[in-house]
């Protein structure tokens, strides 16, 4: 009896096995034309992405990016077709060339110049030295003469 379960287990482990890469290679396919699909925009349903989009149009797209990964094309080559065909508005995020890359610099270079100001304003209110104090016992001539005009008016008011 015992016999006949560790083979029937055995036979079940290698037939599952047999199986597997094909059901493997088929989730590997999907998830880089996920990928793919996630990088693009909807050609008819404006600002929305093309896996969101329910038309007819976003579909039959959908598909043909699913039948070209199954051929084997590669990511660079399936999105360069889409530009050649509907133009760059088909990407969700702009190129990295040219006035585009700009736009991708630009919050970085602002951070970092934001942060070298900072930097050195803070080193410049670092070293600056510390106002004079008053001499103790002492009040400056200004100060003196204020006193003395404050004295005098309080003895000469009257209630």
């Amino acid at each position: 009896m015992r016999l006949s379960n560790v083979s029937v287990v055995l036979a079940v482990f290698l037939l599952a096995l047999a199986f597997a890469p094909s059901g493997m290679a088929a989730g590997v396919a999907q998830t880089k034309a996920a990928d793919v699909i996630g990088e693009l925009r909807s050609v008819t349903c404006e600002g929305e992405r093309l896996e969101d989009c329910r038309s007819d149009q976003s579909a039959e797209l959908r598909d043909y990016i699913g039948k070209r990964v199954a051929e084997g094309w590669s990511k660079k080559k399936i999105i360069n077709q889409a530009i050649a065909t509907y133009g760059n508005q088909i990407l969700l995020a702009p190129l990295k060339t040219g006035f585009a890359l700009w736009l991708w610099l630009t919050p970085f270079v602002l951070v970092a110049g934001a942060g070298v100001m900072i930097w050195a304003r803070s080193a410049a209110w670092a070293k600056k030295p510390a106002p004079p104090k008053k001499p103790s016992g002492k009040s400056l001539e200004s100060e003196d003469a204020y006193a003395i005009r404050v004295a005098k008016e309080l003895k000469d008011f009257r209630f």
